[in-house]
């Protein structure tokens, strides 16, 4: 009998070893889907995290290149700014001179000035406007004429 109850003793000893066996097994490959689902999840939430950093920068750019395009509409409207003072002051130069506008042409607009600054000079001689590019132009050829004989 005592054989009898070693065997049975050594079997439940048996069946207790496997028990705990399979626990630690359980045990394991829970540990391991765990691991698993943690990663995958360590995944998309780095996923996540990116994809709402790319969305931030596209904020930012769609925010930037507004401030851009209002820069260079304000710089438009400046550059437009100084160009009606310029007319302006030559409007208001010529008001001041007595030259109503500018559309009587160069040669008018000198012999009214001269006319107002000095009356007698005009009367004795009439003063002759000559181009200067047109002067130049003719020095220029005479030059270049004069290099390629020497």
């Amino acid at each position: 009998m005592e054989k009898v109850d070693n065997m049975q003793e050594q079997i439940s000893n048996l069946s207790r070893g496997m028990k705990i066996l399979r626990k630690k097994q359980r045990r394991s490959t829970m540990r391991k889907k765990k691991h698993k689902g943690s990663a995958f999840d360590q995944l998309f939430s780095r996923l996540d995290k990116a994809e709402e950093r790319i969305h931030e920068l596209e904020d930012m750019s769609i925010e930037t290149s507004k401030t851009q395009k209002q820069r260079e509409a304000r710089l438009k409207q400046t550059e437009q700014n100084i160009q009606n003072c310029g007319t302006m002051t030559k409007v208001i130069t010529y008001a001041l001179m007595g030259i109503q506008s500018k559309k009587e042409g160069t040669e008018d607009t000198f012999e009214t000035i001269m006319n107002e600054n000095f009356p007698k000079f005009v009367s004795d001689t009439k003063p002759q406007i000559q181009e200067a590019q047109k002067i130049l132009r003719k020095t220029d050829a005479l030059q270049k004429e004069e290099k390629i004989n020497t």
